[in-house]
């Protein structure tokens, strides 16, 4: 009853994407928290735009109140 994922001619996992996007700087932010939102990450996270976005769409999947936020700092 399983979905054969062999017979599949569409599933390629070979392909490997490359993520040229700039690096910027993040921090972990909590959203539960009143406005002056708390800082999880004690100093800004290097990473490019599209890491950061996946990372923010896989806690949103899992309920969490976690986001990653630009910094300009």
């Amino acid at each position: 009853m399983g979905v054969d994922i062999i017979s599949v001619s569409h599933y390629h996992n070979n392909t490997m994407e490359i993520d040229n996007s700039p690096i910027k700087k993040y921090v972990l932010m909590d959203w539960t928290r009143p406005p002056a939102h708390e800082r999880l990450s004690p100093k800004p996270i290097k990473m490019r735009e599209k890491e950061a976005h996946t990372l923010n769409q896989a806690m949103a999947i899992n309920r969490q109140n976690k986001r990653y936020v630009r910094s300009d700092v």
